[in-house]
């Protein structure tokens, strides 16, 4: 059997636009585009004959498909609908009840599949002609299909149709981006027509030889550490960007042998390294240019293509009898392709040092550093039937305790549900088995992570300089033994940081993992460059330093020098040098414009770098001091040293992907069957309806794409056009960015809120400009709409401030610390900042997103914002206040009464705190800079809750309540007054010392 033949049928077993042209049609679905589409693939067309009540006959047409085809299409499909949703009632006639039969164009619902909330979409469509819709799905899939000399290619057309089906509707009038979203059951709109179309092609795929499928899950790695052993922003990006493409060469395998839909998660639609695999098989490189894929408008590091979008994980759908065969296949394959690209790059290394790669010993280095990279892990899970999966289940958990799907869910579903004489409700069949398939493979891939064997490698003399674990690659084995390579000047490391500095600083010498960060970059635009991609494309990492200078260049590239006399030695002084890489924001054509400014602002940081390199002595760094006061005096304002770092995580991932977090059965169903349903006195369907869904195709399909729209589109849209920023790692639920000190904050809020599409109570309210719309757990954004995770899915972030010449070593594990600190004592769904100082002293500040307003909570209530409250001081101590308020604050908690009752305690903070920034800002030019009664209610409320969620658990020890409201409100107000300053410039210690010294004198 022609295995793509097979999964194209079952790609077009149904219309895109079935849910369009249900109960409008008299053909019904199965006469709409599907049969114009068949006949131009070849599949054969039969007439069927339908007789009305009034005799009169129709005539309509159906596919007809080769008899073995469709009988495995059949069989997928009811294996996928059993999977993601239930069967409807029949009577002994196959009608369904009036209740059950829902048109969608007039009073269609969308369900969001992970929180149950509705969207109300009535009238869509309602004014286009079935004809009109019919004729344009048609016409828009006939000319995705790829010929061959004599027949259509039916690879191709499935690679086209996979990928584009979803974006071909976003013209239709009255649909647009709705087009994307259409449910696959019009009675139960919780998931798409497109998730069904590929479940559907990927199980048909796995029972082509008559086999029985199974869920394959890969796990590669080691991911952290190989990306935390970075010195520079660029190795964090090459490293992260180096897995995520290694994770591409796994899945590949997959997508070669069984098509891209086989992969339930991640989803793999329109991540571009696979538009770019598609174009390579064939796939016509203008479909993308019409359908505006965006990394084919881009030809700067914005590129999408430069995003590590892909996670370490995956899992699929093949035949059983295929699937070590598979795991072994991408085993060598991620392997030899990771050890071909360091050959490669070692191939660089050597030419730019004028040395011919003639096997020297650092490629027998290489290939014994790299025998065992990546790891691979993986399992192979069968889809047997319950009484197997349950025995094969049953010997992973403990004696008398037994797996969740069989103890409290198969129960309820392994038998049908009769609700009334000759009505049928549920017909189970073996798809529903799919949660416990999946947590079998999940236990098993943890099995195999447990058993973890290798070799012994031998290393020796001097090691590395990133990790300190293995030998740096060396011409000369004697080398290895010889002092200190620091010494040296005629390594091969020694001699390429004289030719290429952004391969090797000076002293440095690498291993073979230290090579793969330093010229991945350097490689990949090559590889890029080979594929056709514009050869002007660059990946240029922002550094620190610029990362930090960047609110002072956005202030002089946007209103110009203040002192032109400066300014004008700046220009004289820079104009030799190239200009530094810059966050996008400050690529804008509006800033460009002001050309004289913009090459000066662009020039200034590779100037100051330079300058630093050379200075190594104090008169070097009196230099350095001497033009940043320089710089400031012709900018008009204090010269920036502190940047932020970001990293984000969704709370509880593995949860949701278990089902643990799942809605109900009966939240799922549209209102008017839900309203049916009930109207039924049978238990077994009220226990049905109540039973909490466990997981499904559909809802990992769903969390994949929610996941794919955050980190391809929505993280990089906040942190890189509405925020000074740099995106360094988004891949799944993981987020690493660098941003400005300034727009911290925003990037934080703005991240958390496209997560899950919206928060409630005050925390939903705008607190910056941004073009977002944010709804329900939808998020529209370029006329775009993305379902993201919704309004129950949580994420915890941490953030550090530190200044730019900070070890970036210790300010990552201070950065992973801060996400670990938003998780545990902020109990998840929250935030952790850290501030470094460069004095040597921290501040640090660990919140909820949002607390309730009241305690005990009461719903009537909206929630309080704590990051609300933070903007508030903010603004208030950077407009007129004294930065003396902070420690005056301070002072005065020493002195507060250790009150116990939640409500005295919360009016003596408002209080004191509304007295305190009302006494700092009367002064004659004062803009109103205090703080409203509401918002220091809002604050002390915000102390007092966090303080009594913290001690929940402990003994209530007298004073200990109102000690520890004290010290949330030091967090807040430190960490408010740090972000209040203009700017953190290289006199922030003295200053601060200072500042304390003149308070407490």
């Amino acid at each position: 059997m022609d295995l793509w033949k097979l999964k194209l049928a079952a790609r077009i077993h149904d219309p895109a636009e079935k849910a369009l042209v249900l109960l409008r049609d008299p053909s019904g679905h199965e006469g709409g585009s599907i049969v114009g589409i068949g006949n131009k693939l070849g599949f054969n067309v039969r007439t069927v004959h339908r007789q009305y009540a009034d005799g009169s006959v129709a005539e309509f047409e159906r596919l007809n498909l080769e008899p073995e085809i469709a009988k495995i299409v059949e069989q997928a499909d009811h294996w996928a609908a059993a999977a993601d949703r239930p069967q409807f009632p029949k009577d002994t006639n196959e009608r369904y009840p009036q209740w059950a039969q829902v048109q969608f164009a007039s009073e269609g619902k969308l369900i969001h599949p992970l929180t149950g909330q509705v969207s109300d979409l009535r009238e869509i469509g309602e004014d286009i002609s079935v004809e009109q819709i019919k004729a344009v799905s048609e016409d828009l899939f006939v000319n995705l299909i790829c010929p061959n000399p004599d027949s259509p290619d039916f690879k191709r057309t499935l690679l086209a149709f996979w990928r584009f089906g979803p974006e071909l509707g976003r013209e239709l009038q009255g649909i647009g981006h709705l087009w994307s979203l259409l449910p696959a059951d019009t009675r139960v709109p919780d998931h798409s027509i497109w998730q069904h179309l590929d479940l559907t092609s990927a199980l048909a795929g796995a029972m082509a030889d008559g086999g029985r499928p199974a869920l394959l899950t890969v796990s590669i790695g080691p991911v952290q550490e190989f990306i935390a052993a970075s010195r520079s922003t660029s190795d964090l990006w090459a490293g992260s960007h180096f897995l995520s493409t290694l994770a591409w060469q796994a899945m590949k395998v997959i997508a070669e042998a069984l098509g891209p839909d086989a992969i339930l998660f991640p989803q793999l639609r329109g991540v571009p390294i696979v538009d770019l695999w598609l174009i390579e098989n064939g796939i016509p490189s203008g479909l993308f240019d019409k359908y505006h894929a965006e990394w084919k408008d881009s030809n700067t590091d914005y590129n999408p293509l430069f995003g590590a979008a892909l996670p370490n994980k995956f899992v699929a759908i093949v035949p059983e009898e295929q699937g070590k065969q598979l795991a072994e296949k991408i085993t060598s394959a991620v392997r030899e392709w990771a050890l071909a690209e360091a050959r490669l790059m070692l191939d660089m290394a050597l030419q730019e040092i004028n040395e011919a790669p003639a096997g020297q010993y650092c490629y027998r280095q290489l290939e014994d550093q790299l025998k065992d990279f990546p790891e691979v892990h993986w399992s192979l899970a069968p889809w047997l039937p319950a009484a197997e999966l349950e025995t094969t289940l049953s010997a992973f958990y403990p004696a008398g305790v037994g797996p969740e799907f069989f103890t409290n869910i198969w129960n309820k579903l392994k038998e049908p549900i009769e609700p009334e004489a000759g009505w049928k409700f549920w017909q189970p069949n073996d798809g529903v088995l799919y949660p416990a398939v999946h947590e079998c493979g999940e236990r098993l891939l943890a099995a195999a992570k447990s058993v973890r064997p290798f070799e012994q490698l031998e290393q020796r003399g001097y090691r590395d300089s990133l990790t300190g674990e293995f030998e740096w690659l060396t011409l000369d084995e004697r080398q290895l033994e010889q002092g200190s390579p620091r010494e040296r000047d005629d390594t091969l490391w020694a001699r390429l940081s004289q030719k290429k500095p952004a391969w090797a600083k000076e002293g440095e010498h690498l291993s073979a993992f230290g090579l793969i960060k330093r010229l991945w970059p350097a490689r990949y635009v090559s590889w890029l460059k080979d594929q056709g991609i514009k050869t002007d494309l660059n990946r240029y990492v922002i550094s620190t330093h610029v990362m930090a200078l960047a609110p002072s260049l956005e202030n002089l590239i946007r209103n110009g020098p203040k002192d032109v006399e400066a300014f004008g030695k700046l220009a004289a002084q820079t104009k030799e040098f190239e200009r530094a890489a810059m966050p996008r924001k400050l690529m804008a054509a509006e800033y460009r414009a002001n050309e004289q400014w913009w090459e000066v602002a662009t020039r200034l940081p590779t100037w100051l770098d330079d300058i630093r390199e050379k200075a190594k002595d104090a008169e070097g760094e009196q230099q350095v001091e001497k033009i940043r006061r320089c710089i400031e005096k012709a900018i008009g304002v204090r010269v920036e040293t502190y940047y932020a770092l970001i990293l984000m995580d969704g709370d509880r991932l593995g949860a949701w992907l278990s089902g643990e977090c799942g809605i109900c059965f009966g939240d799922s169903f549209h209102d008017g069957v839900r309203k049916g349903l009930m109207g039924y006195n049978d238990s077994r369907l009220r226990d049905y309806l109540n039973l909490r869904r466990p997981a499904s195709p559909a809802g990992h399909m769903a969390i994949s794409a929610a996941l794919n729209g955050f980190s391809l589109d929505l993280v990089r849209h906040v942190v890189e056009d509405l925020c000074l920023g740099k995106l360094l790692y988004s891949g799944g639920d993981d987020v690493m960015a660098m941003v400005c000190v300034r727009d911290l904050p925003m990037a934080l809020w703005l991240l958390r809120l496209v997560y899950s599409g919206g928060m409630p109570g005050q925390a939903g309210e705008n607190l910056f400009d941004h073009d977002l719309d944010l709804k329900r757990g939808f998020v529209q954004w370029k006329n775009r709409l993305y379902r993201v995770m919704g309004e129950r899915a949580t994420a915890s972030a941490g953030a550090v401030i530190a200044h730019h010449m900070a070890p970036l070593g210790a300010v990552l594990r201070n950065l992973h610390d801060a996400e670990k600190c938003a998780k545990q004592k902020g109990g998840r769904n929250a935030f952790s900042i850290r501030v470094l100082k460069r004095s040597g002293s921290a501040v640090e500040l660990t919140l909820p997103w949002w607390l309730p307003n009241a305690t005990p909570p009461d719903p009537a209530k909206p929630s309080l914002s704590p990051m609300h409250a933070l903007e508030t001081l903010r603004k208030a101590i950077a407009g007129d206040l004294s930065r003396r308020v902070a420690y005056h604050v301070e002072e005065w908690i020493r002195g507060f009464p250790l009150l116990e009752r939640d409500d005295e305690l919360q009016a003596l903070i408002a209080r004191n705190l509304e007295y305190q920034f009302k006494r700092k800002s009367e002064r004659k030019d004062s803009k109103d800079a205090k703080i409203s009664p509401e918002q220091a209610n809002n604050i002390a409320s915000i102390a007092v809750q966090e303080a009594r969620r913290r001690l929940e658990g402990t003994n209530d020890a007298r004073g200990k309540l109102a000690c520890e409201a004290y010290d949330v409100l030091r967090g807040i107000l430190f960490t408010a007054e740090f972000l209040a300053r203009e700017a953190r410039g290289g006199e922030e210690a003295k200053s601060e010392e200072r500042l304390v010294e003149a308070h407490h004198g």
